[in-house]
């Protein structure tokens, strides 16, 4: 039988924790760090970060806020947003990351070429995903 967790996730932009309805009318709700020790000390399984303006911004997420966030709990941290290469994923991981989040390709395989299949990239160097996945790519 699958265990149960809870799981928090962290809307981040700027550095600090958001919340909005669809993504719109965000306002500041506090710092990322000390909202995670909290849910860590409330006894949360784990903590994702979403950087949510980083994939539109063309950067990767903040490692600062990662580290922060990595230095004050002690259950496993996922970090996503701005994730487009093996080296952003290594950054987030070398910022405190235990995973990272990847948007992928949908089920039937089909995406577009300017969208690399990263967990075949990542399978051999960053522990993200088994080798044996395969997806095949469609231009």
């Amino acid at each position: 039988m699958l265990s149960k967790r809870i799981i928090a996730c962290l809307d981040v932009r700027n550095g600090q924790v958001v919340k909005g309805v669809n993504f719109e009318g965000l306002r500041n709700a506090g710092d990322p760090a000390e909202l995670a020790e909290r849910y860590n000390e409330e006894g949360i399984d784990e903590v994702v970060i979403l950087d949510v303006t980083a994939t539109l911004e063309g950067r990767r997420a903040l490692a600062e806020t990662v580290s922060a966030v990595a230095k004050r709990i002690f259950i496993p941290l996922t970090v996503g947003g701005g994730i487009r290469s093996e080296e952003d994923a290594a950054a987030a991981i070398d910022a405190g990351a235990e995973k990272v989040s990847l948007v992928l390709p949908p089920p039937d395989g089909r995406m577009s070429s300017s969208s690399p299949f990263l967990c075949a990239i990542f399978s051999t160097t960053v522990p993200l995903c088994s080798s044996s996945t395969s997806m095949t790519q469609v231009s």
